[in-house]
């Protein structure tokens, strides 16, 4: 969701910040702003836009020729507050002494405001963060330190948040703060980098702290730092290096970052293969849990990750014999499930900051389970809090919505499926299975060359303002997620369903405006399936076939339909994810969309 930067240092603060807003610009977010100290002034520009824009913006006003080596930064995904200047990040108290920027939600801060209002303080924006500077000045004026009063304010807070503060009053400190939001503090010759994740920092540091759930910091260039959790008592300092390098991303020679991402899948393949497959099978790391320990699964996720913990369940209860429950993250703890030790518990999501996720898993652990992460952030919350985790190696994704990081967390869940079945079953055809996945990486190779065909077939149906997905068995989670694609990047409404259910009550909906994609795979009730088609185009429906039977149809039955590759039966998956993603990106470019910052959208979602 939103990004924070901020830096105290010997540098040019309106550089350093600038540059760690753009790495966290895939995000999301929809206004930008920045307020830099230098003695007894602050200067503060904000921006509706993008931080390109915002940079244009600043080149042209007194903000770039303000000299500062210390200030804050923030891209801002509107929660509390329409989006416009006045509701744009930082906030100030009323004697403008305090600036604040802060990600995440202030639960009761309505409470806190007619708190504030009583003690004669004002409010000018529609926000939740407006609280923290004027509560911090609240305490300020009753002769507090700033770090007394930033410790007290502390204690008043309900909810989620990362905060950045930066005050004329000690114009060479930066005070942050975090609870269940990320932060992270990057250190380099005595300067200092915060941001929502360590993306925004590699290019000046790697030399990082996390900070934990509860905890603050003074940061202040050439000092050492002061942590400590929200009782004042201090807490250790441990920065530690990381394997992450700075790289440009770019996406030359495509239009956009997503196509390149999409167009990148066949390496993601080869890099799971490489990181945890060896010519005898599974390397030891890949699972390293003792698979005797749990009975019962349980795959806690959101969006795209919670379609691709779809697909696990069926594989690992078809292999491994192992019952497989799919929760919503945002729903699993609110009916109190019950959780025994033998639960093992797999949690998916690509940044490892996803909240809904997070929170259910901090009640699993409550609860003694054991947690597995699939994650494609090192050192991220869900990293540092599982027992173990299997990343991704997806490399960074730019693109809003999941493309290859959903085909790698179906890959891995594939993985996890066969690697149970061989640890459970001596007669299971391990080899067969992991033969057939090192041939995935080409299969996909070879669906992208379908892409003029998906680029023609999406232009002919991108003026169709409904859509429904269909399929049957691992087809079902598919059409769940090509119906999600459709939605997050054309914003035409859009429904996955499985076939068989569509006569009860969806069928109502057809008509010769409302087309549906159907999915058919060739080994897995594809007569069915088939016959569902028809079942739409005898009330006018238009049917969209993607299938993998290496037959001809009838226009009279289907109006468009595309042979895919063939794979071994149960890895149909690789090759149908591709082609939903291809549909859905031409028809959003038909229509003009930006693919990769869809509106509305935040990469990683950090508030619950």
């Amino acid at each position: 969701m939103c990004g924070i930067v901020s830096y105290s240092g010997r540098s040019n603060a309106l550089e350093v910040i600038l540059k760690g807003l753009q790495k966290l610009e895939y995000r999301g977010y929809d206004s930008v702003g920045i307020s830099l100290i230098s003695g007894s002034e602050i200067i503060t520009n904000k921006h509706v836009g993008s931080v390109s824009e915002f940079s244009s913006q600043i080149s042209e006003n007194s903000l770039q020729n303000f000299k500062s080596s210390c200030g804050i930064g923030h891209t801002r995904w509107a929660t509390h507050g329409k989006v416009d200047l006045t509701n744009t990040h930082p906030h100030f108290s009323n004697n403008k002494k305090i600036a604040v920027v802060h990600n995440g939600i202030i639960e009761n801060y309505l409470e806190l405001k007619t708190h504030l209002e009583k003690l004669g303080f004002s409010f000018y924006s529609e926000t939740d963060t407006e609280v923290i500077p004027n509560l911090v000045q609240s305490f300020v004026d009753t002769g507090m330190n700033l770090i007394e009063a930033f410790k007290e304010t502390l204690k008043m807070l309900k909810g989620s948040f990362a905060i950045a503060m930066v005050t004329s009053i000690e114009p060479k400190k930066i005070f942050i703060a975090k609870c269940k939001s990320p932060l992270v503090i990057g250190k380099n010759k005595g300067e200092f980098y915060v941001a929502s994740d360590a993306n925004a920092l590699l290019e000046f540091c790697n030399n990082f702290l996390f900070m934990e759930d509860e905890t603050y910091a003074i940061l202040e260039y050439g000092k050492q730092p002061k942590l400590f959790n929200f009782r004042g008592n201090s807490v250790k300092v441990n920065f530690k290096k990381l394997k992450l390098t700075a790289k440009q991303v770019s996406n030359k020679n495509y239009d956009d970052y997503m196509l390149k991402e999409i167009n990148e899948q066949p390496e993601v393949i080869k890099n799971i293969i490489s990181e945890y497959l060896s010519d005898s099978g599974f390397k030891s790391e890949f699972l390293n849990l003792n698979k005797k320990d749990f009975k019962r699964i349980i795959i806690l996720a959101c969006g795209s990750s919670y379609n691709a913990g779809l697909l696990g369940k069926y594989w690992i209860e078809k292999f491994a014999q192992i019952p497989t429950n799919v929760e919503i993250a945002s729903e699993f703890k609110l009916r109190n499930p019950v959780l025994k030790k033998s639960d093992l518990i797999i949690a998916i999501s690509q940044s490892g900051e996803t909240a809904d996720t997070i929170s259910a898993v901090e009640y699993a652990k409550s609860k003694k389970c054991k947690i597995v992460a699939i994650c494609n952030t090192p050192e991220s919350t869900l990293d540092r809090m599982s027992n173990q985790t299997i990343f991704l190696n997806a490399g960074h994704e730019v693109g809003v919505a999941a493309t290859k990081t959903f085909l790698a967390q179906v890959a891995i869940l594939f993985l996890i499926a066969i690697n149970l079945a061989h640890n459970k079953f001596k007669k299971f055809k391990i080899e067969e299975y992991l033969s057939e996945f090192t041939k995935i990486s080409d299969k996909i190779h070879e669906t992208l060359s379908f892409t003029s065909q998906i680029e023609s077939l999406s232009q002919k149906y991108a003026h169709f303002k409904n859509f429904f997905f269909l399929g049957r068995g691992l087809a079902y989670p598919l059409a769940i997620e090509g119906a999600l694609k459709l939605k997050e990047i054309s914003y035409i409404h859009a429904e996955g369903l499985p076939v068989g259910e569509m006569k009860h009550g969806s069928i109502a909906l057809i008509d010769e405006l409302f087309p549906s994609v159907v999915l058919a795979f060739k080994n897995f009730y594809f007569d069915k399936t088939l016959s569902n088609a028809l079942e739409i185009k005898a009330r006018n429906g238009k049917v969209i076939l993607f299938t993998d039977e290496q037959i001809s149809f009838d226009s009279k039955f289907i109006d468009d339909f595309l042979t895919l590759p063939q794979v071994k039966f149960d890895m149909e998956p690789f090759v149908f994810i591709v082609i939903l993603q291809l549909f859905a990106y031409y028809v959003a470019k038909k229509l003009g969309r930006n693919v990769d910052k869809p509106r509305n959208l935040a990469k990683s979602v950090t508030v619950e």
